[in-house]
């Protein structure tokens, strides 16, 4: 019997990660066990250390509401999801036995995590040994033109109650972001070295990159249900989950300093992929 296959989700943020999820999910093609994003391997690298943090203050609230009104149903049931993924964020045996208890209902399970662009290729290569054993694994990196990308990205901040950019304007967190030092948007902007470790850890085969500006097209997603070997399904593009609704645009100043900023970032790309993402600001 062929072997379940294991889609890992690499990002990148605010580049379609969440469309592609709810289009593999809602129509049965890919089982993620009710979750999008795990982080999992972020928290367990030290990369995001916050999510498990949170799993722990969940955790404590939980207990807290056990003390003061005894067990019920749901209560119970969130009890055991938050001490599952804490668990996963602690031992990786726990987060690849997860998976293979899904697997053995489901051709294919997943996780689209975009933070985890942000591990190397030494802790890729452990994931990949985790689970090649188990799964045939499939990589799917969705990378977007890197400006828009980051300020969709201030956008996403000052809408999420959670981020400390909450309720704050969009454009003063993408002059921020400029200012900061280092390269904007951190390790989630440095698409050539997600790339290089992508390289480093998976066989060519088992990799597919796709661009958020061709992902909403029919052939796009035939790509996809091809490489994950899953049927294709009618993709309702009318659906753009977290999509800003807003009109406001970055002016040709902030555009053109956003290309300086990310300049090597936009020399990568030309690169690996000539001609799609010209390092000249449209003004």
């Amino acid at each position: 019997m062929a072997r379940p296959t294991f889609l890992l989700g690499l990002g990148a943020q605010k580049a379609g990660t969440t469309w592609l999820h709810d289009y593999l999910s809602v129509n049965g093609l890919v089982q993620f066990g009710g979750r999008k994003e795990y982080h999992v391997l972020d928290s367990y690298f030290g990369l995001e250390p916050n999510a498990q943090l949170m799993r722990f203050r969940r955790l404590a609230l939980l207990m807290q509401d056990y003390h003061k009104n005894g067990p019920n149903e749901k209560l119970n049931r969130d009890l055991v999801q938050v001490l599952r993924y804490s668990l996963m964020g602690l031992d990786l045996q726990a987060y690849r036995d997860h998976f293979i208890t899904l697997a053995r209902e489901h051709h294919v399970v997943g996780d689209i995590t975009p933070s985890y662009c942000g591990l190397s290729a030494d802790q890729l290569r452990e994931v990949r040994n985790l689970l090649a054993p188990h799964f045939r694994l499939r990589v799917i990196y969705l990378i977007r033109d890197p400006v828009e990308r980051l300020f969709s990205m201030c956008k996403h901040h000052s809408r999420a109650s959670w981020s400390p950019g909450y309720g704050r304007d969009p454009l003063a967190l993408y002059d921020e972001a400029l200012q900061d030092g280092g390269l904007p948007g951190g390790y989630r902007s440095d698409y050539g070295r997600t790339l290089a470790a992508i390289d480093a850890a998976f066989a060519p085969a088992d990799v597919l990159i796709e661009f958020y500006e061709s992902l909403f097209q029919e052939c796009s997603i035939r790509q996809i249900t091809n490489f994950l070997g899953v049927r294709f399904t009618d993709p309702d593009f009318h659906r753009r989950p977290n999509a800003d609704q807003s009109d406001l645009r970055l002016t040709p100043d902030r555009l053109l300093q956003g290309h300086q900023q990310l300049a090597s970032v936009y020399a990568i790309l030309e690169a690996r992929f000539p001609g799609r993402y010209p390092a000249v600001a449209k003004t």
